[in-house]
């Protein structure tokens, strides 16, 4: 659906690392139009979105049975390893689901778009669990996402570096579709293809 969703794995030979897509509320996978079809034109991967139930506490049970559904397009002798990107409620969906994943899935990195501070805070023992198994965690911040400090940030602040990323020129709503976010992403995803290629 969208033309972003990935049938099989694009190749039996090469490493599958695939990334599911999780929008947030008042949205569905549509959103993600922007995103996935960079990362399928640019080296970026299978990809895979699904649209949550209105319930939000039915999300993350809906997100771990997606991931179980990908784990059946791992090529044999593979494990199965995924990376999360997330926006708005998407984000909290992902760190509830986290902490549920069966022992062979490992989740390489979680790229979370327009969370709030303080709704992080809302799950910070999932938050801790997701960094002590070791999975990368990227946050980007739009505009008025980060309420109390907004404007100690310079634009961009961080975006080539850090894991931490404020994109002062965009909205909350604006993370979905920016340009340099999209390149961030799709850019850390070949890199750690690449990387796993060589394992």
């Amino acid at each position: 659906m969208y033309g972003i969703n990935t049938g099989e794995p694009s190749s039996q030979d090469e490493v599958f690392r695939p990334v599911i897509l999780v929008h947030g509320d008042k949205a569905n996978q549509g959103c993600w139009t922007q995103l996935g079809k960079a990362l399928m034109k640019d080296g970026g991967g299978d990809v895979y979105t699904l649209n949550l139930p209105a319930n939000l506490e039915d999300r993350p049970e809906a997100l771990l049975d997606k991931i179980k559904e990908v784990a059946q397009k791992t090529p044999k002798g593979q494990p199965l390893c995924i990376d999360l990107v997330g926006h708005s409620r998407g984000v909290e969906t992902i760190i509830e689901a986290l902490s549920q994943l069966p022992e062979n899935i490992y989740v390489n990195c979680c790229y979370l778009l327009g969370l709030p501070e303080d709704n992080i805070n809302m799950h910070f023992d999932a938050f801790s669990k997701a960094k002590e198994k070791k999975n990368e965690i990227v946050q980007f911040h739009g505009r008025y996402d980060l309420l109390e400090d907004y404007n100690a940030f310079s634009p961009d602040a961080n975006l080539d570096g850090s894991n931490d990323v404020h994109v002062a020129e965009c909205g909350h709503m604006g993370l979905l579709s920016n340009r340099k976010v999209i390149k961030k992403i799709v850019e850390k995803r070949k890199q750690s293809l690449q990387q796993a290629k060589k394992i």
